[in-house]
This record gives C-alpha cells, sequence and structure tokens, in this order.
C-alpha cells in the first residue's frame, strides 16, 4: 500500500502493477488523516482479490483505475468514509458527486 490513493497489487501473472485510484484525491503520507487513509485501504483490499478498470495513465506512468471488491466501490467507498474527496479537477463522475 501506497497511500490513500495509489496501491500495488499483484496480478494472476505474478505482475506488480501500480494503480492510482481515478476521480478521488486522499492525504498524502505525512499529512494529517494520511496514514488514516492509507490504512482503511490496506483493510479494504489486502489479500482480496479485486477488480478493476483503467481509465487512464498518469505522468508518473501510473495506471489510472477503478477498483472494486464483490461489486462495491472501493474509490466511493474511500469518499464515504471521509479519507478522500472527489477529484474535479480529473473528474465529472456524478456518482461520486452525490457520495
Amino acid at each position: 500500500m501506497i497511500d490513500g490513493d495509489t496501491v500495488d497489487i499483484l496480478t494472476p501473472d505474478m505482475e506488480q502493477v501500480r494503480l492510482r485510484l481515478a476521480s478521488i484525491d486522499a492525504p498524502e503520507r505525512g499529512q494529517p488523516f494520511g496514514n488514516t487513509a492509507k490504512k482503511f485501504l490496506s483493510d479494504l483490499i489486502f489479500d482480496q482479490e479485486i477488480e478493476y478498470t483503467v481509465s487512464d495513465t498518469d505522468k508518473y506512468g501510473r495506471s489510472i483505475a477503478f477498483i472494486s471488491i464483490n461489486s462495491k466501490d472501493v474509490n466511493a467507498a474511500m469518499i464515504q468514509q471521509g479519507l478522500a474527496w472527489h477529484y474535479l479537477d480529473y473528474s465529472d463522475d456524478e456518482n461520486l458527486n452525490a457520495t
């Protein structure tokens, strides 16, 4: 787990992939609630089989992705817990506006 909006996953082919959660932003390490956001995301997805859809690649080479577990929207869950916000500069997702 990198922080509250970036994770490293291991694919079934044993390839490590870095995913930046799409449409949200969370506090960084060292910022208030940064560790809390990271822990919540870790607890949510650690050792779980996730599904993800890549929508883009950012300037750091990370895949921008929507992640779900058993049809639960992980990106929205971060907002619902108050540990991330809708990143309006990069998203016009109406579902996240309502979160």
